[in-house]
């Protein structure tokens, strides 16, 4: 069996692989990148001199994620930098959830507990059924799953179990959980 191609890697999320095919695209300008993976999240470090700019270089690095279809980013963590300075010039946090970005790996039983609910109760604050949402629906349970909490839970309440949940992780000192946590927070954040 073949070893997977750079490209291959990168469309399975491979921090390193992502990089290397920005690094190839920046080559003309100059501009290197190094990834960095964690869980749910992405850090890609571009390096220029001077820095890059922020908002192409961020409208660059989000194209290039959705271009590659990489279903199991929930956040991606942009950062532009000069050589021999200690902190970035910019930063940048971005949440890749949406309508055509949704998580791919929704279990049947995610799906058929969120189309229950819709259909039980329309005013729940899940979008209206139809084609496309059933993927939204899915990311949506699969949310609401990752905080514990019922489906159809409000804002609020949403927000308290987030922070509560939050405050306890960082207190363990357990920093990689709260990648999971901030992407079901910043999912139903988004759609409710």
């Amino acid at each position: 069996m073949a070893a997977p191609s750079l490209l291959e890697r990168a469309q399975d999320g491979d921090g390193a692989a992502i990089a290397a095919l920005l690094t190839r695209a920046l080559k003309s300008k100059d501009i290197t990148v190094r990834g960095d993976r964690q869980s749910y999240t992405l850090h890609l470090w571009f390096t220029g001199n001077p820095a890059p700019p922020q908002p192409a270089t961020v409208a660059y690095a989000r194209r290039a994620i959705e271009r590659l279809q990489v279903s199991t980013l929930g956040i991606l963590h942009l950062y532009g930098e000069q050589p021999g300075l200690a902190q970035p010039a910019w930063s940048e946090e971005i949440a890749l959830l949406s309508l055509a970005s949704a998580l791919d790996e929704v279990s049947p039983d995610t799906e058929n507990v969120a189309t229950l609910a819709q259909e039980a109760d329309p005013g729940a604050g899940f979008p209206p059924l139809g084609p496309g949402n059933d993927r939204l629906l899915g990311a949506v349970a699969r949310a609401y799953q990752e905080l514990g909490l019922a489906l159809g839970e409000p804002l609020a309440q949403v927000e308290s179990v987030y922070f509560k949940r939050r405050a306890a992780l960082l207190r363990q000192g357990d920093r990689a959980a709260l990648e999971p946590l901030k992407w079901a927070f910043t999912t139903l954040k988004t759609h409710l």
